[in-house]
């Protein structure tokens, strides 16, 4: 009798404890997010630009390119990482940023809102952002429990010098193969759409993403819901940017990567989905093919992991009839601040 009053005891406690923990609830599939302005941006009444400079970026949260798995970082660690990667986006004189793995208020990056902090430094003093993890308690990794992630909130941010309206987040669907309670405290992917004023008569509109990274039939589907909405919901100036956590179909290697034995994208066609929507082309393959004698594989593409890139996750895709590439690449000046390397790319306005 003792062992079982034990034993529903502790079934209590652990109720309660995933009950308390997995909350607050990430929201509705489809939320209206806001949108934050220091004042001092491009004035939308400007006439519209010719050409914009825009980035893609994973920051990984300002913990750096190590995985900080059991062995979270100090303040003074991420707040370093954090200036260099604000310091790296001014320097780029990019006009737009989109980031993935942006920390809003989470224990592990001493619940500094890293959007505010980097749209601060930058100067890029518009943003907006779209939440997609949210929990009171990570208790990841498992052992030791000093290192758990803690409180979580974070996300996806646009930052520019240009004003932007109408920020929204589609939720993704989570992997089907995870148990319940494993997604209870899993990251939601999502979507992140959000317009750009550039001047009276020019909008364009972002859809910051990030993939599902560790199934692949998730991943392609949430590619398929992602080429849907942006056929639906697309205007003449639009970017579809970000970390799809896939290669491309013609890379020549699909799994055994030293840094990451597990990864295996054999069967994988995310990019492949990517490239079938109409009327857009990819920043980067555009610019290998645009008056150039050699292949394309001397444009740098390799964006991970960020100090010896074996593989492509990143990607810029914008609509061909009302944009073309002046220069794209990755810049591997960004080496030493993420796992990732941004995508840079400087677009002509038809």
């Amino acid at each position: 009798m003792i062992v079982l009053m034990t034993a529903f005891s502790v079934l209590v406690l652990f109720v309660i404890f995933v009950l308390w923990a997995s909350r607050p609830s990430i929201g509705k599939e489809i939320s209206d997010c806001p949108v934050v302005s220091s004042g001092s941006g491009n004035d939308a009444s400007k006439s519209l630009p010719s050409n914009l400079k825009v980035m893609t970026f994973n920051i990984a949260y300002g913990r750096g390119p190590v995985d900080d798995i059991g062995d979270l970082r100090e303040k003074v660690a991420i707040q370093g990482f954090l200036d260099k990667i604000a310091f790296f986006i001014r320097n780029s004189g990019v006009d737009l940023a989109a980031l993935q793995e942006v920390d809003f208020d989470s224990h592990r990056t001493w619940r500094i809102n890293e959007a505010e902090y980097l749209a601060k430094a930058t100067g890029l003093s518009n943003y907006a952002c779209v939440t997609t993890w949210h929990n009171r308690y990570i208790p990841y990794p498992y052992w030791p429990p000093n290192q758990h992630y803690g409180r979580m909130h974070s996300g996806q941010c646009v930052l520019s010098r240009f004003p932007l309206e109408h920020n929204m987040r589609y939720l993704l669907p989570q992997p089907g193969t995870n148990s319940l309670l494993y997604n209870l405290f899993y990251l939601h992917r999502a979507i992140q759409q959000v317009d750009v004023s550039l001047g009276p008569s020019g909008k364009m509109r972002i859809f910051n993403v990030h993939l599902e990274a560790f199934n692949i039939e998730n991943r392609m589907l949430q590619a398929r819901m992602l080429t849907k909405r942006v056929a639906s919901q697309e205007l003449p100036l639009t970017l579809v940017l970000g970390d799809f956590n896939s290669i491309p179909p013609e890379a020549p290697k699909k799994n055994g990567f030293p840094d990451e034995p597990g990864a295996d994208f054999r069967g994988d066609s995310t990019i492949q989905i990517m490239r079938n929507m109409k009327g857009f082309s990819e920043a980067i393959e555009t610019f290998s093919l645009k008056g150039r004698t050699g292949p394309s594989s001397d444009i740098p593409s390799l964006t991970f992991p960020s100090q010896a890139p074996s593989r492509r996750l990143d990607y810029l895709f914008y609509s061909l009839s009302s944009m073309k590439v002046i220069t794209a690449g990755v810049d591997n000046k960004g080496a030493g601040l993420s796992d990732h390397l941004p995508i840079i790319a400087e677009l002509k306005i038809r």
